[in-house]
């Protein structure tokens, strides 16, 4: 930590520590370091081993040296919980002295926004799915500015006058292969799938996808490549019920590649964070969602049915399907190649590349204003 960092035009973020809060958080931090922004983080113990720029900024962990046992804060109710964060993230703020504190969501980012307002710390608040979670509603009403990723966000007051759409930032490396144009699989062609079950893999996809890739009729199943993300646990499950099969498959934990076998796709498999929504919209490649049935205000299948809106996407609802029925729905999208292209124009088109830019705008201009009421409308007219 560096404890000789210069408040002048100290910018401080605030993200719980999972790729849907950290990755946004990144993307918009490389662009206000390289305009000169310094930058602390206010985060939780999960991003410890974060590297990237975050991990090389100012970082302070919400009650993470605190002196007082984890049964003891186990029994405290929320409210005092959150009380304690608030008082806590306040004495950090007050050390620091930011222009301006950006909360992308996550516990971190409750009480550190709520100790910036209450020292009277120009905020900005992005949200990062198509419904809002908790702790932006909650804050919402009094942050400056509500950015989001979706131009409908469920559970915010389209009245308030502060809300402005700049799209979910991504990963520098995405950006990258946004040129690169999708080319459906032709007759005979090895057809790329690629699942990805999120930062923490995702079980249902690991246990189904084998049974459904089998499933297929014999002259798609010779061509099938599959490159799966899986759960640790999971992989050598997956592998005995590949082997033997026609399939090539490559399975691992982690791929460190991820935007490069994205662009390679002619088809993903995922689940249906705002993240890996924003990166397949960013490449332009056709998708089918399984959101997560048990994530908060269901938000994944809000942001599923969003992003197919565009047509880049359908979407199979986990609970109401089995495994035949999504072998039935993956054969006759292979077998459709022009609706697969389809899908991979609709994707890119509605991807948004400059989100990260957007966002930073934003937060500069609130960093030379003055006044803590700012004029949306001209911000509108700016970002477009």
């Amino acid at each position: 930590m560096n404890s000789q960092i210069d408040k002048k035009n100290l910018i401080v973020l605030a993200a719980g520590g999972t790729g849907g809060h950290l990755f946004p958080a990144e993307a918009v931090a490389r662009i206000l370091i390289d305009r000169g922004y310094k930058l602390a983080l206010l985060t939780d113990m999960r991003t410890h081993a974060y590297g990237g720029t975050l991990g090389s900024i100012d970082t302070h962990f919400i009650y993470s040296s605190h002196s007082w046992s984890i049964k003891f804060i186990s029994i405290l109710s929320g409210a005092l919980l959150t009380l304690f964060r608030v008082i806590h993230a306040y004495k950090i703020l007050k050390s620091l002295s930011p222009s301006v504190v950006i909360g992308f969501g996550g516990y971190p980012s409750l009480p550190t926004l709520l100790a910036a307002k209450a020292g009277r710390i120009k905020t900005v608040i992005h949200e990062q799915n198509a419904v809002a979670g908790r702790a932006n509603k909650l804050l919402a009403p009094i942050s400056n500015i509500v950015a989001t990723s979706y131009l409908e966000t469920q559970g915010l007051n389209k009245n308030k006058g502060n809300i402005i759409h700049t799209g979910n930032p991504v990963r520098a490396d995405i950006n990258k292969f946004r040129k690169i144009k999708y080319k459906a699989p032709q007759n005979g062609d090895k057809i790329k799938i690629l699942v990805i079950g999120g930062s923490q893999g995702s079980k249902y996809l690991d246990n189904i996808i084998p049974k459904v890739l089998l499933k297929l009729p014999s002259n798609l199943i010779s061509r099938i490549q599959l490159t799966i993300q899986c759960r640790p646990e999971n992989i050598d499950q997956i592998r005995r019920k590949i082997v033997g099969s026609p399939v090539d498959a490559k399975i691992a934990e982690f791929y460190d590649n991820i935007a490069e076998l994205l662009a390679d796709a002619h088809l993903v498999i995922s689940r249906a964070g705002a993240s890996t929504i924003s990166e397949l919209a960013i490449i332009g490649r056709p998708a089918l969602l399984v959101p997560y049935p048990h994530a908060t205000n269901k938000h994944q299948h809000k942001n599923a049915y969003q992003f197919s809106k565009s047509g880049g996407a359908e979407v199979i609802i986990e609970e109401n399907h089995n495994y035949e029925i999504i072998a039935s729905k993956i054969t006759n999208l292979l077998l459709n190649t022009n609706k697969l292209a389809f899908m991979a124009q609709a994707s890119h088109k509605s991807g948004i590349p400059n989100a990260a830019i957007n966002l930073a705008n934003l937060i500069e201009t609130l960093t030379s204003s003055s006044e803590c009421n700012i004029n949306t409308k001209t911000l509108k007219k700016r970002e477009a």
